[in-house]
């Protein structure tokens, strides 16, 4: 078969992929929405079938997804539109173009809007994995997460409502174990969880806002100050897709701390933050 067809074919089909999917993006009925989503997961199935029956025309693919993306990025950057789904949409766009680092940025900045978008969280873990480098887990990470697989589950509001619950329950219990000694061993787990509620508060309270929180967007070796006269911070370059900690600006350059809490020094070019600075 003449590839070219093909490369038509994927292309027609990419920018229908696109237009319906802008589509999706402010229609005026609930109905439109479900439509435009059902024929944006047609279209979607359609650029990945054709990629795999044709290989040679997947760098056509990526540069299809790649238009797809952008313009998902310039109804938030250029009109203003923020939604979860939006910033989803444009996180699976730029992962399929092959960029780890603006597909984290977007499943970053869904999970801003909704802490419990499902697809975000994977589409996430899915770039984390794809990263040459990983931070090592602490000891008894694993552990944490099975304790407090609740603690990205729940709502801020959700968890708040809890710990009053059942803070308020075991002070109750405490009353009535003093004329029931039974009432004490119901009282001692209602506070237990009512604690790690309490601790889970905190740390999503204590967590940087938006403005200083960012991704880094192209590959980039890390220094040990605000320059590239420093020495490396790192054995490696610190890849496209690494989430970062803004902790100060100077002379272009951000000092920075990585998911296993290790400093960095990068160009400020290479970083975007999840919100603007002053937002």
């Amino acid at each position: 078969m003449n590839r070219e067809p093909r490369a038509r074919s994927l292309q027609g089909t990419a920018i229908a992929f696109a237009l319906v999917w802008i589509g999706a993006a402010a229609p005026s009925h609930a109905d439109e929405v479900q439509d435009a989503f059902r024929r944006a997961q047609e279209a979607f199935a359609s650029v990945q079938r054709a990629s795999e029956e044709h290989p040679s025309a997947a760098e056509e693919a990526r540069a299809r997804y790649r238009e797809v993306a952008d313009a998902f990025a310039r109804l938030y950057t250029e009109r203003g539109v923020c939604s979860a789904k939006l910033f989803v949409n444009a996180g699976n766009a730029y992962f399929f173009a092959g960029d780890l680092g603006r597909a984290a940025l977007f499943y970053r900045r869904a999970l801003v809007l909704d802490p419990r978008e499902p697809k975000a969280r994977a589409g996430l873990v899915a770039v984390r994995r794809r990263l040459p480098w990983r931070p090592p887990p602490s000891p008894g990470t694993d552990l944490l997460r099975a304790l407090f697989f609740w603690h990205e589950g729940l709502s801020f509001a959700a968890r708040r409502a809890a710990f009053a619950g059942t803070w308020l329950l075991a002070f109750v219990l405490l009353g009535l174990a003093r004329r029931r000694r039974g009432f004490l061993w119901a009282a001692i787990p209602c506070a237990l969880i009512a604690s790690a509620l309490l601790g889970s508060l905190a740390v999503s309270a204590s967590a940087p806002p938006p403005e200083r929180q960012g991704v880094i967007l192209t590959s980039v070796q890390g220094r040990t100050g605000d320059g590239r006269s420093y020495s490396p911070s790192h054995s490696a370059p610190l890849p496209a897709g690494s989430e970062v900690e803004v902790l100060e600006e100077r002379g272009g350059w951000l000092r920075v701390l990585l998911r296993d809490r290790s400093p960095a020094w990068v160009p400020a070019s290479c970083v975007e933050r999840l919100a603007p600075p002053g937002s």
